[in-house]
């Protein structure tokens, strides 16, 4: 299966004391492991300095790669990834993915998620999991046309089967 990791998955499984370090750190594993595999946008290219992808520029300016032996962790699942070819399928539009999405950032993860069979958007950002109801709203008509499911580490590890 192919799954689309935000960038908090990395840091909570580098955090020991963040609560979801051991659901994002099992997560990882299992890619790691070759069980499921990490979805990127086209781009990504070793050395990182020549990757034109948005994702990996994501992961490397939130700190991924500067503590040594976490890095290698994104690394080899960088590595493995799947690419997509396309990011932006027309059933999705750009106004609708501001409505839900106030970080640019987080864009580029919901698109990717959007061109995969799998559909499936791993993270723990708050933006996916609104509480109050005018965002979860606006997040509904979003998936009623993109139909990607987001997910924490943990509900992903329990709609997975078992390795």
């Amino acid at each position: 299966m192919r799954l689309v990791i935000d960038t908090n998955i990395f840091v909570h499984a580098m955090n020991p004391g963040e609560v979801h370090h051991d659901s994002s750190n099992r997560l990882l594993e299992r890619i790691l492991e070759g069980d499921e595999h990490l979805c990127v946008d086209p781009g990504v290219e070793f050395p990182p300095d020549r990757s034109r992808s948005k994702i990996w520029s994501e992961y490397r300016d939130n700190g991924l790669l500067d503590i040594e032996e976490d890095a290698v962790l994104v690394l080899v699942a960088l590595f493995q990834a799947d690419r997509v070819d396309e990011v932006a399928p027309a059933t999705i539009t750009f106004r609708s993915l501001r409505q839900c999405l106030y970080d640019n950032t987080d864009h580029i993860f919901y698109k990717v998620a959007c061109a995969t069979d799998e559909r499936k958007l791993v993270s723990h950002d708050g933006v996916f999991h609104p509480t109050n109801a005018e965002a979860k709203k606006a997040l509904r008509t979003l998936h009623r046309s993109s139909r990607v499911d987001v997910l924490t580490a943990a509900e992903m590890l329990s709609a997975l089967p078992a390795a």
